[in-house]
């Protein structure tokens, strides 16, 4: 499947390929959403698969699990760090410093106490063009 998916969609990011709940669909990771397919992946399915008796979106849930990030393989000696109060909670932000959401978030960290926070910054170029040189 992954060599079929490389030759008929190269430009396709794929970060995995993982047998699916369903006998002989695969669930294909691609940039932060899952599509499923065949072995032959000629066709695909997009949309979440629900396990109806147990009412779950099993596709949020794989992405959510899929999506997680190891904090403790942070390199937190890159980030900008800063400590409120006795700074017992932790909070790590990924922010780009062109994003008028981020530096919303920002204004809303003033009333936040008792924080250790480290900031990693992660400029979305495609979307800030200037995000680099601010």
């Amino acid at each position: 499947l992954e060599q079929n998916l490389k030759t008929n969609y190269p430009d396709l990011p794929v970060k995995g390929v993982y047998q699916s709940p369903v006998a002989g669909i695969y669930e294909v990771y691609t940039s932060g959403r899952i599509v499923y397919t065949n072995q032959d992946a000629k066709y695909f399915f997009v949309g979440n698969l629900v396990d109806i008796k147990q009412q779950k979106n099993m596709t949020e849930e794989r992405i959510a699990e899929l999506g997680k990030i190891d904090v403790k393989s942070l390199p937190l000696n890159q980030a900008i760090k800063y400590v409120k109060g006795k700074g017992e909670r932790t909070l790590y932000i990924f922010s780009d410093p062109d994003c008028p959401y981020c530096q919303r978030l920002e204004q809303n960290m003033v009333g936040v106490d008792n924080v250790t926070v480290y900031v990693f910054l992660y400029p979305l170029t495609s979307l800030h063009p200037n995000a680099e040189k601010v």
